[in-house]
């Protein structure tokens, strides 16, 4: 049986959603985190389009297999269209 899987970018846009309806919840000068870099607001925003996240049969961080190795991304007529970054996200 698979484990429960969390969506974050879900979780970041219903907390940025909160954020906005329920204005006591955020500090008097939203600057930190919620609105600043690395916040909810910018995690909600990779919503836009189609995001798959890369990660090995364990659920662990995407990593290359051999140093020339890159997984490709490619498109609906089979054409390259880019690399899968070290991060494991490609759109």
């Amino acid at each position: 049986m698979l484990p429960p899987f969390i969506d974050p970018i879900y979780v970041a846009a219903l907390a940025d959603d909160l954020l906005n309806a329920l204005a006591g919840l955020l500090p008097d000068g939203p600057s930190g985190p919620a609105r600043g870099a690395g916040g909810v607001q910018q995690i909600a925003a990779l919503a836009a389009g189609t995001l798959v996240h890369f990660v090995d049969p364990h659920g662990g961080v995407y990593r290359k297999a051999f140093g020339g190795a890159d997984m490709v991304t490619v498109n609906a007529g089979n054409a390259v269209t880019g690399t899968v970054t070290a991060s494991g996200l490609a759109t």
